[in-house]
């Protein structure tokens, strides 16, 4: 566990990575992987989202924290990091965790869709926004933000 909390406090994905390696388990990875999209899907049919670090006694680092509150709404951050509660898709959509859910058969093609409105737009500007709107979250995360040439 030690290295751990010295991959986190560097970097939160390599953390969460080894953490998945150590119990053999996606239950960490892909919740806090999916909280830094743009467009976050779920299906409908079957599943959770959840943020369990509370309930497995590992806290949350600043980069971590930042990564989760800043694409979540504060309200359903708060909750998901203090309870670790298990949400359905139509609890995670209504609190704002996900943009949208679906059902496995509608799934790439909503997933299509919510892609298609910036797949024509040029990346540099993109990042450029992206910079400016989540830049903090980032260098708190351990990334160094580049501003546009």
């Amino acid at each position: 566990m030690a290295a751990f909390f010295t991959a986190v406090v560097r970097s939160p994905g390599t953390g969460i990575i080894l953490v998945t390696e150590m119990t053999a388990s996606f239950t960490l990875l892909l919740p806090m992987l999916s909280a830094c999209f743009d467009a976050r899907v779920m299906r409908s049919d079957r599943g959770y989202w959840c943020l369990p670090e509370v309930d497995l006694g590992l806290p949350f680092s600043d980069g971590m924290t930042a990564a989760v509150t800043a694409r979540l709404p504060a309200d359903a951050a708060h909750d998901a990091m203090i309870t670790g509660r298990r949400y359905t898709a139509e609890e995670a959509l209504a609190l704002g965790i996900v943009t949208d859910t679906s059902d496995e058969a509608r799934l790439l093609d909503l997933a299509i869709d919510l892609a298609a409105p910036i797949a024509g737009k040029d990346r540099n500007v993109i990042g450029e926004h992206k910079r400016l709107l989540f830049g903090e979250a980032a260098r708190r995360c351990g990334f160094e933000a580049r501003t546009a040439a």
